[in-house]
C-alpha cells in the first residue's frame, strides 16, 4: 500500500502482492498512470503538508505533519489507519 497527497487529503492505493521486485518497479513507474485515480480510501486532515506511511500490516501507522495557523503551532500527528 502507498499513498499520495491530494490537497489536504491522503489518497491510499493498494498494490497486489507480486513480490518485492515488482513493488520496486511500480514505484519507479508513475503510479497515477497505472492506477488511473483508482484509490482504495482517503484520509482528510486539515492543514496536511507531508505524511509518512510506516511499513506494517493493517492497521497502518501514519505520521502526518500539520501546518499550524496564526494561533496554533505546527505539529506531527501519529495515526493508526485500518483500510
Amino acid at each position: 500500500m502507498f499513498g499520495r497527497i491530494q490537497t489536504s487529503q491522503v489518497w491510499f492505493y493498494e498494490i497486489p502482492e507480486f513480490g518485492e521486485l515488482f513493488n520496486s518497479i511500480l514505484f519507479i513507474i508513475s503510479f497515477s498512470y497505472l492506477f488511473k485515480e483508482r484509490y482504495a480510501n482517503r484520509l482528510s486532515i486539515e492543514g496536511l503538508r507531508m505524511f509518512s506511511l510506516g511499513k506494517s500490516t493493517p492497521p497502518y501507522t501514519i505520521a502526518a505533519y500539520i501546518k499550524g495557523k496564526k494561533v496554533t503551532k505546527n505539529f506531527i500527528m501519529y495515526l493508526y489507519y485500518n483500510i
